[in-house]
């Protein structure tokens, strides 16, 4: 009995182990097949076959339902096919099956970016932190988002809140010396350069910020790494190898690399550049030696990966570059460094196949395509992803074309989009503006303040339709026209962020160029927005500025609104109050950057609108305050309000008179949760609303912030259409009731000949007419 047991446990296991094999098999087998459909996928989107390259993806779908790689590759498909709802729909669906769902959450906001829906973008990079305050690219997203908007100073804030947070993470150090970078801080950047080193000495980001910082001048980066030795013997002493290899000093990076304290794993990249410094000086046998005693498995360093594998594409060895390069996409598919050694190596192999790599990355990195596009240029590849769109249907501009920063991505048909503000931005760039001010510069404030209120117009013009535009003159000596009047906005903001500053102030010639460019606009309103820190004192003088653009001013129709920066006592605040009341606009003081950015929050509320609520308090941590009551008439077409604040993070609720709370799913309702935190909500209930604070990050005791509420009229439609359109329609309806009676009439007649026949005869017997088609 036990022996016929044993027997039926060895069958049973044998079973067992032919069912592991077979399940093993079709896996493997499976396996095999979804990366054969993914390279064909991508292989079609390099050839821009992206209906071929959509079915592709869909069949990896049939094998893997849930298969990451497939539905960021179909997004991005989607997205280059110039269907952006198709992509976002597939990101959700996305989001909804795999596991790592912060992937596509990356996805979509760079779908965001791409299709310059800037607000949507915010709250999705501001989701993923709320979800994860370690999210590292969701703050790189959002910072270089800001960057993009003139933002700089936010920008460095948001990535020292992703340091303070991700202080383990050299990462988060690299991008804020980037930032600072950009921002000309070079003390700064450096120090943030050493911090994101020290924690990890074996990346690439923080060298190419070395060679960014220093221009390439390596003498200069060497001579930097000595006095980096002095605080921190490791990181001086690399930054000192990547000078000298990168000079062509190859033995004295040699030498250097042997005088470091160690050879250990965290000299991982010293050993890369000695490796490559023995392969120039032809020392084949050291250079290999150093590097196989690099153990990647362990490090898990896909950056390491991408260094070992150039160096055998180096030296020749291309079977084993791209065998290690494969594995370093395996190990992180959203870095770029070793998609570039497979596409180097393809251009060295005179192999076609390197247009596909590209596509790959951009199939697999989270990345917004235009971001990406960037990046490969910088990188010497020119790939040209979003510019290549077919138009979409009735369209004659591909939504990608030459509106670069226009919300919504498409060129407005300026005879159907009415222009319903135009605004002109001139600012004042005299050498007074560049004074320190309240711990910054003043032009520093100017720039962050006329960026939150060019931030404002260009969400409405994303939200509710391109109905604006701007343009920006700066002055100093001589007035300048930096952007002409466009409804690209994100260019707007652009040219506000490059700035600079120069000597006197000349405001009558500044007021003839922004005239010159709104008094033909075909805009409903058109305003200047005029800001100054001093006294005119070149040009035309104070009277003849009132006699002439002044008065051109409100000839044409234009409203200037006036904004003295800086103390009452060095402004010349008589004449700017003059200024805007002979227009018909205001005159505001602002004595400090807080106030500045509410400033101009209130000329955009003033000038588009009614303001019917302007309140102030200060909010502490966690609190729920009510901050007051906006009456709304009947007629009112809209309610916009805004909630500013000068620094950590609050939010801006609305109820309605019905005790309704406003949010993204209220009826009409536009919501945008950034600084400032603004909400538009069409045909608004009449009655009282409330509005109320939260403090959501409120480190200080008690933060003070500015809330504004405007109504807009509604649109009057233009009736005139059905006094051309009602005579001929009636014309037409009189004719189709004869016809009808017509028909009726002489049904039982031939209509070709008028023969009098039978109802039931199918066809004349004079003509041959088919009487059952007019019978029918």
């Amino acid at each position: 009995m036990a022996k016929a047991e044993r027997k039926k446990h060895l069958w049973l296991g044998i079973m067992l182990l032919l069912l592991s094999i077979a399940v093993y098999a079709g896996c493997g087998q499976s396996g095999a097949k979804v990366d054969t459909q993914l390279e064909t996928a991508v292989k079609y989107l390099s050839e821009g076959k992206y209906e071929e390259a959509v079915l592709a993806y869909n069949g990896v779908f049939k094998i893997e339902p849930n298969n990451l790689a497939a539905y960021k590759g179909l997004g991005k498909t989607y997205a280059l096919l110039g269907n952006s709802d198709e992509a976002e729909k597939t990101y959700r669906q996305g989001i909804y099956f795999v596991d790592d769902k912060e992937q596509l959450k990356l996805c979509l906001a760079g779908l965001y970016i791409d299709k310059k829906s800037y607000g949507q973008a915010g709250e999705a990079y501001y989701e993923l932190i709320r979800a994860n305050p370690g999210c590292i690219p969701a703050y790189e997203g959002l910072a270089r988002l800001l960057i993009a908007q003139g933002r700089i100073e936010e920008a460095i804030s948001r990535l020292l809140e992703c340091a303070s947070k991700n202080a383990d993470k050299e990462r988060s150090f690299s991008l804020l010396a980037e930032v600072y970078i950009k921002a000309g801080d070079r003390d700064n950047a450096l120090k943030a350069i050493n911090k994101s080193l020290e924690i990890s000495l074996n990346q690439q980001a923080a060298y190419e910020l070395i060679e960014k910082l220093f221009n390439k001048d390596w003498q200069r980066v060497i001579e930097q790494g000595t006095r980096s030795q002095a605080e921190n013997q490791k990181v001086g002493g690399m930054i000192k190898i990547y000078g000298y290899y990168n000079s062509g000093r190859y033995q004295d990076a040699i030498n250097e690399f042997e005088a470091l304290p160690g050879q250990d794993a965290q000299y991982y990249k010293a050993m890369i550049y000695a490796a490559f410094s023995q392969l120039k000086n032809n020392n084949l046998k050291t250079a290999d030696k150093i590097i196989e005693s690099i153990n990647l498995q362990a490090e898990k360093n896909p950056c390491l990966f991408a260094d070992v594998a150039r160096y055998y594409l180096e030296k020749g060895d291309f079977g084993k570059a791209q065998s290690i390069a494969f594995q370093g996409i395996e190990l992180d598919d959203t870095r770029i460094e070793n998609y570039r050694v497979l596409y180097d190596l393809a251009i060295r192999k005179n192999d076609p196949k390197a247009k596909y790599y590209p596509y790959l990355v951009l199939s697999r990195c989270t990345e917004p395509a235009g971001w990406l596009e960037e990046k490969l240029r910088e990188q010497g590849i020119q790939v040209d992803f979003l510019s290549n769109q077919p138009a979409p249907a009735g369209s004659t501009v591909s939504p990608w074309s030459s509106a670069k920063g226009k919300t919504g991505g498409s060129v407005p048909d300026t005879a159907s989009d009415p222009i319903l503000t135009s605004t002109a931005i001139v600012m004042d760039v005299s050498d007074s503006m560049n004074e320190s001010w309240q711990g910054g510069k003043k032009i520093s404030s100017a720039k962050t303040a006329a960026a939150q209120m060019l931030g404002l117009i260009e969400w409405e013009s994303e939200k509710l339709g391109p109905e604006h535009e701007v343009c920006v003159v700066s002055f100093a000596d001589n007035a300048s026209l930096k952007l002409p009047a466009t409804p690209d906005i994100g260019r707007a903001k652009q040219t506000v962020a490059g700035l600079s500053t120069g000597n006197s102030t000349n405001i009558g010639e500044a007021l003839d160029l922004a005239n010159s460019q709104l008094k033909n606009t075909p805009a409903r309103k058109k305003i200047i927005v005029l800001l100054s820190d001093g006294q005119t004192n070149r040009g035309l003088s104070r009277d003849d500025i009132i006699k002439g653009p002044v008065n051109m001013a409100r000839e044409a129709g234009i409203v200037i609104y006036t904004i003295g920066f800086g103390s009452p006592g060095a402004l010349d605040e008589d004449l700017l109050r003059r200024i805007a009341s002979s227009t018909g606009g205001s005159y505001s003081n602002a004595a400090g950057s807080f106030d500045l950015q509410n400033v101009y929050l209130k000329v955009r509320h003033e000038a588009a609108g009614n303001i019917l609520s302007e309140l102030k308090g200060d909010i502490s941590q966690g609190e729920t305050r009510e901050i007051g009551k906006v009456q709304v008439s009947k007629d009112l077409g809209q309610l916009h309000s805004t909630l500013n604040w000068g620094g950590s993070a609050l939010d801006l609720m609305l109820k309605d008179p019905r005790g309704k709370t406003v949010d993204e799913n209220y009826p009409g309702a536009k919501v945008f949760r950034e600084k400032p935190a603004y909400v538009i909500v069409e045909d608004p209930v009449p009655g009282e609303w409330t509005a109320i604070a939260y403090g959501k990050e409120v480190p200080e005791k008690r933060l003070a912030y500015d809330f504004l509420a405007s109504g807009r009229e509604k649109e009057k439609k233009d009736m005139s259409f059905i006094g051309g359109i009602a005579l001929p329609a009636g014309v037409l309806f009189v004719l189709a009731v004869l016809l009808l009676a017509y028909k009726r009439a002489f049904k039982g007649c031939c209509p070709a000949c008028g023969l009098k026949l039978q109802p039931s005869v199918p066809y004349c017997p004079s003509c041959g007419h088919e009487m059952q088609k007019l019978s029918r």
